[in-house]
């Protein structure tokens, strides 16, 4: 079965990459949740009662995030078998969107001295983009005339250009003149090859740790929360904030699916009376 079980799971990650247009990452993890559970069935060609069994056994052994993202793999896997599979993942506690106050990310921004590592942090408090788009972005992406950036190679395979501020684009301008090489990627690490998803995350921890930003201690050594994703979340919470239509943040998020988006309609207990009394009509 192993030889036949890895011809099914190349073929069936071809088609979670072309049919289903998902990331070649998100497809790598579904082959392997449906990989476990096919070893599991021992057989190819499970039926319901199969992924009914398998679902009761999860829910004893993982939590719901999990157990969701493994019955999205087996779903897709019963349709590419031309079977229906309509089992329900279990409630997930709705966590709060963890962001930055605008004195957080000034703070955040004032620790900075490095103009890569500045114009990087710009352009995920300002674009919202997710790390690994950051990595991939090259010179010609940054449209320094209309103050624009064109995203590819996203998670959700939506390419999109994303608005951001003259101050953004400013600081990615003083980071490409202190280069003086002629190669593609915006964003270069000390060895001269395009900067790592590895690399974005321990700048954008240190530095938050440097401005005591969310700050706990872990064996002696001080450690933050906030991370990359931090500052995407803070792009996408004050564009909702400042009354930004939320199809509007949808694309400049490059969400699929509007619940996603949906998320960061929530207000900080710091906004709310604020945004309350802007909005409330005087009787």
């Amino acid at each position: 079965m192993i030889s036949a079980l890895d011809d099914i799971l190349e073929d069936f990650s071809l088609y979670l990459r072309v049919e289903k247009r998902l990331s070649e990452k998100t497809a790598k993890h579904r082959c392997y949740s449906v990989g476990k559970f096919l070893r599991w069935a021992d057989t190819l060609n499970p039926g319901k009662k199969d992924a009914v069994k398998y679902y009761d056994l999860l829910l004893k052994e993982l939590k719901a995030s999990s157990i969701k993202n493994t019955l999205y793999a087996l779903k897709h896997y019963y349709q590419f078998i031309g079977k229906d599979l309509d089992l329900k993942p279990p409630k997930q506690r709705v966590r709060q969107v963890d962001f930055l106050t605008v004195m957080e990310a000034k703070s955040l921004l004032y620790k900075i001295d490095n103009y890569r590592d500045y114009a990087i942090v710009q352009i995920m408090l300002y674009g919202g983009l997710r790390m690994g788009e950051v990595c991939n972005l090259n010179r010609e992406d940054i449209d320094f005339e209309e103050f624009t950036i064109s995203v590819k190679n996203t998670k959700n395979r939506i390419d999109r250009t994303v608005a951001v501020t003259e101050k953004c684009i400013s600081a990615i301008e003083r980071y490409l003149e202190t280069r003086d090489d002629t190669e593609e990627p915006l964003f270069l690490s000390q060895k001269k090859g395009r900067i790592s998803r590895n690399l974005v995350y321990q700048l954008v921890k240190k530095y938050a740790i440097m401005a005591n930003l969310r700050t706990y201690k872990e064996n002696d050594k001080v450690k933050t929360k906030v991370s990359p994703h931090t500052l995407r979340h803070t792009a996408a919470t004050n564009l909702i904030a400042n009354d930004c239509d939320v199809v509007v943040v949808q694309k400049h998020l490059g969400h699929r699916d509007i619940k996603s988006t949906l998320r960061y309609v929530h207000v900080a207990k710091g906004m709310y009376g604020d945004l309350y009394r802007k909005h409330v009509p005087n009787y």
